[in-house]
């Protein structure tokens, strides 16, 4: 039988299990059109923008003006990203661009409607934290998390202030977050800003941290103070739970990483515990003292799975 009289079910079959291969896809959109749909469907839907990953001296800002103007020329693109994952986005807003020349990240968030799972890292050449984002004076990233479409946000290798919580709480569908060695910029909980908002905050299933408590080239990356002021903005003290950025009530998973053993990141630990009724699986990688802190403040019965790494 002709490909051209399969159905087109069994077509798009066919294509769905090529899925996590772009070599196939591209050479499936060029069969006939009945592979073209499909195949291009997969193709878009995860894009990963990283200026400069290939070519030696590249200049960093030229992959978004050519990723804009793919958008632009063809209109049916954009609504088929789901997953974005932008990696050195610091270097392309801090100004090492060449003079003169513009960031259009926030033209592109603006025509990418449908994204629901977003990543952000930037990695310097010995892989500690580097850069840092100011989340909530970034546009794009504002457009893509604020609403009710992301339901995924993986924040990795980046510094930030305070500000990216209230931009979270903004961001009403979220479920999942993953902030993976990151540091938090010293300044004010934004307490006000937190009261101020009256949309729905999210309510998360799934918790990933990974901080390091230890001193990198004279910055203190992820204190025990800024944990704690974490960990506070998640459960609410009694009295302050308008100044909470994101529920955990819900929550289903929790991971951590890393962890320096300290009686504050103990305390703040056990505060989230008692919030995240519904809790059924906890992960505790490197932590040395882990299992008498299990013993003594984790509620088991709650809890389906527990792993000590």
């Amino acid at each position: 039988m002709p490909f051209s009289e399969l159905p087109q079910e069994i077509v798009d079959n066919i294509i769905d299990e090529l899925h996590n291969d772009p070599v196939a896809l591209a050479q499936c959109s060029l069969v006939n059109r009945s592979f073209f749909p499909c195949s291009r469907k997969h193709l878009f839907a995860s894009i990963h923008i990283h200026p400069g990953r290939y070519v030696h001296r590249i200049n960093i800002g030229n992959v978004y003006p050519l990723f804009l103007d793919l958008l632009e020329g063809s209109s049916s693109i954009a609504p088929l990203v789901i997953s974005l994952r932008v990696s050195d986005l610091a270097g392309l807003v801090i100004g090492r661009r060449a003079a003169g020349e513009t960031a259009p990240f926030g033209d592109i968030a603006a025509r990418l409607p449908n994204v629901k799972h977003l990543t952000v890292d930037s990695k310097d050449d010995d892989g500690m934290p580097w850069h840092y984002i100011p989340i909530a004076r970034i546009l794009g990233l504002k457009t893509l998390i604020i609403g009710d479409k992301l339901r995924s946000l993986t924040l990795n290798k980046l510094g930030m202030d305070w500000s990216f919580v209230v931009v979270i709480a903004q961001s009403s569908a979220l479920k999942e977050l993953k902030m993976e060695d990151m540091t938090i910029d010293e300044g004010n909980y934004p307490s006000a800003a937190l009261a101020a908002l009256t949309v729905s905050k999210p309510q998360l299933e799934v918790l990933v941290l990974r901080m390091h408590a230890l001193r990198y080239r004279h910055a203190l990356l992820w204190d025990q103070s800024s944990f704690e002021s974490f960990v506070e903005g998640l459960v609410g003290a009694p009295g302050f739970e308008s100044y909470t950025w994101a529920d955990v009530t819900h929550l289903q998973r929790l991971e951590f990483y890393e962890f320096a053993s300290s009686e504050m990141h103990h305390d703040a630990m056990q505060k989230l515990l008692v919030h995240a009724k519904e809790l059924k699986e906890f992960i505790w990688h490197k932590g040395d003292d882990a299992e008498p802190f299990i013993v003594a403040h984790i509620p088991t019965t709650t809890i389906v799975d527990i792993t000590l790494g």
